[in-house]
């Protein structure tokens, strides 16, 4: 397997919602920085949407769905069609690559990213049934936001792979300690989130990350062992393994 380049890139982390994408990232984050595969290269990194940001408040609300509040809500035919749904994603990544990660590339940094493109591919793709027309859009959304906005393509894309029952009962225990904890229904936890609470569609979006890792050579981390769930440090541990080969090409 060739190595990357040193100077700088972009190690995406994806899969369906309930995967463990943000708590693998903090844990390969922290082994990349004391385990150094690169020496004193330094290691950053981001999630997206960011729903702090503008264009990440219109991702928030087209979640929320009719739940949202009047002056808020995304009419039903934009949220359905694929391509009017993946704009403000794209907005936001574009956001926060101009304002925070590009002068960290530029200066040679490796972002470890909480998704992007790739979930906008799975995602909406997911909503289209014909294949022609799915493979089109994943072309004209490989165009919009790697040509019209710029976007960096990145060096590796890691998709984490669970069974969907498993899954959503992870979606469901990290909703309820949200809310114990005093969290409002609001945010990545909303229960309203018109994806994360569709298994119908969730299936579907899981079957497309598995049609695109395919088709793009994208590397699969299953975070299941015979049935048996992987502790968070067990696939942490299988990620930064598929990285460090990567970089180091060993």
């Amino acid at each position: 397997m060739s190595k990357l380049k040193r100077q700088g890139g972009i190690i995406v982390i994806d899969g369906p919602d309930g995967t463990g994408k943000s708590t693998t990232i903090k844990l390969v984050l922290e082994l990349c920085r004391r385990r150094k595969p690169l020496g004193p290269t330094k290691f950053l990194s981001e999630g997206f949407p960011n729903y702090a940001d503008f264009y990440g408040k219109q991702v928030r609300s087209y979640l929320d769905g009719d739940q949202a509040s009047e002056e808020r809500r995304v009419p039903s035919e934009i949220r359905q069609d694929p391509y009017c749904a993946s704009l403000p994603y794209a907005a936001d990544r574009y956001r926060t690559y101009t304002k925070v990660m590009k002068a960290k590339l530029d200066s040679g940094g490796w972002f470890i990213l909480d998704r992007y493109i790739s979930s906008n591919m799975a995602f909406q793709g997911a909503k289209i049934a014909n294949q022609k027309e799915k493979r089109l859009f994943v072309g004209r959304l490989i165009q919009l936001e790697h040509g019209y906005f710029n976007l960096p393509k990145p060096d590796l894309v890691i998709i984490l792979s669970l069974s969907e029952t498993v899954r959503k009962k992870r979606t469901d225990l990290r909703q309820l300690n949200h809310l114990k904890k005093g969290g409002g229904q609001i945010g990545q936890f909303s229960k309203h989130d018109l994806h994360e609470q569709d298994l119908v569609y969730m299936a579907k979006v899981a079957a497309q990350y598995k049609a695109l890792t395919k088709q793009f050579g994208w590397q699969n981390v299953d975070c299941l062992d015979n049935g048996r769930e992987l502790t968070p440090t067990e696939v942490a541990e299988r990620v930064y393994q598929v990285i460090r080969h990567r970089l180091l090409g060993n």
